[in-house]
């Protein structure tokens, strides 16, 4: 994730998702407002092998910011999730 600045002093995120898979692969991007005053960030992710149910839609990694410059460690739980001041999550749904 990016942040660039648009007319005037509205700044932006550019976030770019790419997928790889065995047909080939697709990249998505697209952009979202930033508040200026969430000033430290860091990624949210899984970091052991993990097994789910392809019924159900899938936390898959994500993006936290905080505007107190102290960033404490998340996961993907709900619990973990519902204490951060500000989160991107990326999800996968299975069709």
């Amino acid at each position: 994730m990016d942040v660039f600045a648009v007319q005037g002093q509205e700044e932006f995120n550019t976030v770019k998702v790419s997928t790889i898979h065995d047909s080939g692969s697709s990249t998505a991007t697209f952009t979202m407002p930033w508040d200026k005053q969430l000033t430290t960030r860091g990624l949210i992710y899984n970091n052991e092998p993990h097994t789910f149910i392809a019924d159900d839609s899938v936390y898959v990694w994500g993006m936290q910011a905080t505007s107190t410059n102290v960033m404490n460690t998340a996961d993907l739980s709900l619990e973990s999730l519902s204490k951060l001041e500000w989160a991107l999550i990326f999800t996968l749904h299975f069709e």
